[in-house]
């Protein structure tokens, strides 16, 4: 499966409806500064987004709707937490997905339905014999496109800091947490629960905040009547562990943070890490069309 067109309609400089087709694979946006390249990942982003008319519509065009349409090509079955969109499954084995700030009441089974701009949309070409095809809801305003694609942006201007982030929504994030499951399995992190249970437990910090239980609980007895307070430190989340995480590159035996290397190092290791993850997430087809990069000015190499 793969993005195969996007069409915009009045979105920034795009005035009036223009397509862009795709093929499988790695594709390349070539132009002049302004010409556009970058609009096309803002509109891959308001379809995921949570979005304003005004931010988006071409100037001079304030009147009408602005849109954005994906059209997903090679459509295998959809199955799992993916059948409720089998049905939006097109004739050609496509599913497409519209955006827009144009406001519409729909028939949608038994109920009537307002879609506007927060509103994602699919289209079903095989309604009932009484209502035509139609782009429809299925589940929820925003929930379509997040469940059937998952664009990262690469941005010229990446800050380091966004690169090192290792949150699970971010690609770094992504790549480490897709390594960590054996671990979490392991008996060094079994150890590591124990030991923070020593630490944090009754016999550990615990110990020095018994005066202050004692005190809050009294005063809150003084309110409420007779009254406990316990302090209580659970073990953290293995992605919130992950979370604190950096990196450092290591040339001619010396160490350093990633973030205090020139642009060029930085750049060239996003670059390193965006095709590691997109090569695991290619075999494992974790998700319908596991992660689309979009890399704005790509360096020479």
């Amino acid at each position: 499966m793969y993005i195969k067109s996007i069409k915009l309609t009045n979105f920034k400089s795009f005035m009036g409806e223009h397509i862009i087709h795709f093929k499988p694979g790695v594709n390349y946006l070539v132009g002049n500064n302004n010409a556009g390249k970058t609009t096309i990942f803002d509109a891959f982003n308001f379809m995921i987004s949570t979005v304003k008319k005004s931010d988006y519509i071409s100037k001079g065009y304030e009147s009408e709707s602005v849109s954005v349409e994906i059209c997903l090509a090679n459509v295998d079955e959809l199955k799992g937490s993916l059948a409720k969109y089998e049905d939006y499954r097109t004739s050609k084995n496509e599913l497409i997905l519209l955006k827009t700030s144009k406001e519409t009441n729909i028939k949608q089974g038994n109920k009537k339905v307002n879609m506007n701009i927060k509103t994602v949309r699919l289209w079903n070409e095989q309604t009932k014999e009484d209502v035509p095809a139609q782009f429809e809801n299925p589940v929820g305003v925003a929930n379509v496109a997040t469940a059937l694609f998952n664009p990262q942006f690469i941005y010229a201007d990446l800050h380091n800091e966004d690169l090192q982030d290792f949150g699970t929504t971010k690609i770094t994030g992504k790549l480490i947490s897709s390594l960590t499951n054996d671990f979490i399995e392991s008996q060094e992190f079994k150890a590591l629960k124990d030991a923070h249970n020593a630490a944090f437990g009754k016999d550990g910090v615990n110990k020095y905040l018994g005066s202050t239980e004692e005190e809050l609980g009294n005063r809150l007895s003084e309110q409420f009547g007779s009254s406990k307070v316990h302090f209580k430190f659970n073990f953290p989340a293995a992605t919130d562990l992950f979370k604190k995480g950096t990196i450092d590159i290591e040339e001619n035996g010396l160490r350093t943070d990633a973030s205090n290397k020139g642009n060029g190092m930085q750049r060239a290791l996003a670059l390193a890490i965006i095709q590691l993850v997109a090569e695991r997430t290619s075999k494992r087809q974790a998700t319908l069309l596991g992660m689309q990069f979009l890399i704005d000015e790509i360096p020479a190499s």
